[in-house]
């Protein structure tokens, strides 16, 4: 390849990659609300069509807007597909601090249950698209995107142990990493389990050894 073939080489490789990040934020209460209404219809075309058959002009259909509206804020549908993937992550870590917070004086072991009780509570509330937004995700390469958010559960664990009177551990952080992966393990649990009870009560052992070591 000539030297002045470079450039325009390049440039052609990054115009197929899909643009992730909105084109703007909603600053109004009447955008914020259009913005969600838009991601839920995301999350409704994409559990009936799966990732290649969603396209814009169907969420903009199924939300009720124009599709020009849906443009005005996301410019592909990727873009839309990682920030339903982001809110449904931020979701989670909403959650889990609030219970955290909420069971902050118990011991060990009940905090273990409590983090299995939000990974099988978040499950359940995405059980119907997060498969679908996981492969996408691998699809779109938008991990880069999610990570922000994932180091969240982690920064949360983290603070929550170091001032935790039962934590005994000399590393914190790396106990947040396998806490919040034993966490993203609850489907292959409830799988192995077959009933909610039962991976509630694997999942706790888990995290609760995690939480010793």
């Amino acid at each position: 390849m000539r030297v002045q073939e470079v450039g325009p080489a390049i440039f052609r490789r990054m115009a197929a990659i899909p643009r992730l990040t909105p084109r703007k934020e909603p600053r109004q209460d009447r955008s914020r609300a259009l913005v969600a209404d838009l991601l839920e219809g995301t999350r409704r075309v994409l559990v009936s069509k799966g990732y290649d058959d969603t396209v814009m002009a169907e969420i903009a259909e199924v939300t009720g807007v124009s599709v020009g509206s849906v443009y005005q804020y996301f410019p592909s549908k990727e873009s839309l597909l990682t920030a339903l993937h982001v809110s449904l992550l931020e979701g989670d870590v909403t959650h889990l601090a609030d219970n955290l917070m909420e069971h902050r004086d118990t011991d060990l072991e009940g905090l273990a249950a409590v983090v299995a009780a939000v990974a099988l509570e978040s499950f359940h509330a995405h059980r119907d698209v997060l498969h679908a937004l996981e492969d996408a995700a691998h699809a779109m390469g938008s991990e880069r995107k999610l990570a922000p958010v994932r180091a969240q559960g982690v920064q949360l664990l983290t603070g929550f142990l170091e001032s935790h009177v039962g934590y005994r551990g000399e590393e914190p952080e790396l106990t947040a990493h396998v806490v919040q992966r034993l966490m993203s393990s609850m489907p292959r649990v409830l799988t192995e389990c077959g009933e909610a009870e039962l991976a509630h009560s694997r999942l706790t052992a888990l995290v609760h050894t995690a939480l010793l070591d």
